[in-house]
């Protein structure tokens, strides 16, 4: 008997299971999500309104001071918006600066680490919950420190009638931005694990 060759083609590999292929873009667009984030806390946070009497930090009358979140996280020196305007005639260099902020610096240590955990595909249950926390982090360093320059405002201006402190301090794009893109991260990364819970419990 001859031998003959088969021409049978060799078995395929099974392919890649679907949540091994949804598990790379949904870290990869958890990981961007940080980045912007990170990227919120080079934008303002709080300010002062150039309608304060008698200007604010280095800030004269008409001038605004502006906090971006990394001004509170490492505790510089904020700055005054338009640039251009004479500072306080009684002012310090760093007039205006708040101190250093715990809660703001471990709310950008948080972001930062979530990214890493992004990187390393970490499951979404464990980005949802960390974003989660990440978002109380940040709304409690915001009420600090927008507390924080409200006391300052009332200590050391004297304010029209009928008007508060509270009237002459603003909250920045930064801030609300960067509590989106984290709402954002828990509900997408909320729902991929609870498709995956789904399916696990699925027959076959």
């Amino acid at each position: 008997m001859t031998d003959t060759v088969s021409d049978q083609a060799p078995p395929r590999a099974d392919p890649l299971p679907r949540e091994g292929r949804r598990r790379p873009w949904r870290a990869w667009g958890s990981a961007a999500l940080f980045v912007l984030v990170a990227l919120c806390f080079l934008m303002p946070f709080a300010s002062t309104s150039c309608g304060l009497p008698g200007g604010y930090g280095r800030g004269a009358a008409g001038s605004s001071t502006v906090y971006r979140g990394v001004d509170l996280a490492v505790d510089a020196v904020p700055a005054v918006s338009p640039s251009d305007k004479p500072a306080r005639p009684d002012a310090t260099v760093d007039a205006g600066q708040l101190g250093f902020q715990p809660l703001a610096a471990l709310a950008l240590l948080a972001v930062l680490a979530g990214l890493g955990l992004a990187l390393a595909r970490g499951g979404a249950r464990l980005l949802a919950a960390w974003a989660a926390g990440t978002g109380v982090l940040l709304v409690l360093a915001e009420l600090l420190a927008v507390h924080e320059i409200t006391d300052r405002v009332a200590a050391g201006a004297e304010l029209p009638a009928g008007k508060s402190a509270a009237d002459y301090v603003n909250t920045g794009p930064g801030f609300g931005f960067g509590l989106i893109l984290l709402v954002l991260l828990v509900a997408v990364n909320a729902a991929a694990a609870a498709w995956t819970a789904t399916r696990a419990r699925s027959p076959g």
